[in-house]
């Protein structure tokens, strides 16, 4: 459902050695053609873009950074389902990354999924608000960056 706006991870990023590691227990869904990301409880979708970030150098290298920490943690004794779509292809524009991550997270929320964006700088944050919009009848939202430029045009006064 996803093949125009995903790409794999490279396995070197996600391989682990420990028996108990959290990256034995993600399912890599980024080859898988069928629809089995909808069984899931969480999908990570990686977002390598670095287009409209400022100050904030890195974001397009974040996606893979912290899969590469994220899969190495020890993983919890639970039976929490949790899946790897991969990284969403950067667009020719800034938009066009926008509209695909918004578009992703729209479809998995519709299934009840959680979506776990990696990644992406501040500004793909109203790509993710207007997915989750439409969806839920009310939300909190936390952003973590090293810092938020607060001008006229900034998204937090859109939403």
């Amino acid at each position: 459902m996803f093949e125009d706006y995903l790409e794999g991870v490279k396995t070197d990023l996600v391989s682990v050695t420990k028996y108990n590691a959290l990256g034995r227990a993600i399912q890599p869904l980024w080859e898988d053609k069928t629809e089995a990301w909808k069984q899931m409880d969480i999908l990570l979708i990686g977002v390598p873009e670095g287009r409209e970030t400022g100050k904030n150098h890195g974001t397009r290298l974040a996606a893979d950074a912290v899969r590469k920490e994220l899969y190495g943690l020890s993983s919890p004794q639970s039976k929490i389902k949790i899946g790897d779509l991969g990284n969403i292809i950067p667009g020719n524009q800034f938009n066009d990354t926008e509209i695909a991550l918004q578009q992703i997270v729209s479809a998995v929320l519709k299934e009840g999924v959680l979506p776990i964006i990696i990644g992406g700088g501040i500004a793909l944050a109203y790509a993710q608000y207007q997915a989750f919009e439409p969806v839920l009848k009310s939300m909190e939202v936390t952003l973590l960056a090293p810092y938020f430029e607060l001008e006229d045009d900034n998204f937090l006064s859109q939403i």
